[in-house]
């Protein structure tokens, strides 16, 4: 069915979230998938307040965990890196935030006992979330969900200079890869690897400014192009570069 529907759209443009998403609708369906677009999520939110570069100081590290806390998005994989930085001496905090599924809420809440320097702040947004961006130091996204897109917590993170490590699911990859953090296989020994990433970004001050600058320099170059695409969207859809009045301007983080 999803074959006779990209038929039936001839020449249609192909919207995407990320030039991994295009290669692989292409490779999907070679023979109906012809020009794309790619539009990531980054072009429908401007750029954070405060997105600065980071530099490390003297204190331990503070990882992030946001997102639909359930299974598939990674909190189980969260805690066992807590578990392996344990196992290795290394001594950090953590914070939680989102809402928990119902059908995990007494073994999430087991794991919090198990790890006393990570505290649950439940459910964020607006004020609450910007102030958990720049309370942690490093976003820690293991998800292993099978749909997974592009993920706005990733996007948001990177946006305040966050560094990410995360699974490499669905445009992750292509979201880090301009810069801001590093992606991890997803297999059992993710929260391995993770720890291992944890480890030199703690040791190494100059890996970690590296990695923030990197981030906040990722979402200064894609604002230009992701503004260029939206526009070309709305010049499809308008015949014009407005619409009502509105033209579309550049998102780009204060210098």
């Amino acid at each position: 069915m999803t074959r006779l529907v990209f038929d039936l759209a001839g020449n249609a443009t192909h919207i995407v979230l990320c030039p991994d998403m295009a290669v692989r609708l292409k490779q999907l369906y070679p023979t109906s998938v012809g020009e794309t677009l790619v539009l990531s999520n980054t072009s429908l939110f401007p750029a954070a307040p405060g997105g600065h570069a980071r530099v490390r100081g003297e204190r331990p590290l503070t990882l992030g965990f946001l997102s639909n806390i359930t299974r598939e998005k990674g909190v189980f994989v969260f805690f066992d890196v807590l578990s392996a930085l344990d196992r290795r001496g290394l001594q950090v905090r953590a914070t939680i935030a989102g809402p928990v599924a119902d059908a995990i809420g007494d073994e999430f809440n087991a794991a919090l006992i198990r790890h006393p320097r990570a505290d649950y702040v439940g459910p964020v947004s607006g004020e609450k979330k910007t102030n958990f961006y720049k309370s942690i130091d490093l976003l820690v996204f293991p998800s292993s969900y099978e749909n997974e897109a592009e993920p706005l917590t990733v996007i948001e993170a990177i946006g305040f200079g966050v560094p990410v490590i995360a699974s490499d699911k669905g445009c992750i990859p292509s979201t880090l890869r301009r810069g801001g953090g590093a992606c991890v296989v997803d297999d059992e020994r993710m929260a391995e690897r993770i720890a291992d990433f944890v480890v030199d970004v703690a040791s190494s001050p100059g890996v970690y400014e590296a990695l923030s600058c990197g981030a906040v320099a990722s979402v200064m170059n894609q604002a230009p192009s992701q503004a260029a695409a939206l526009r070309k969207l709305l010049g499809m859809l308008t015949r014009t570069d407005a619409v009502d009045g509105y033209v579309i301007s550049d998102r780009r983080i204060d210098s």
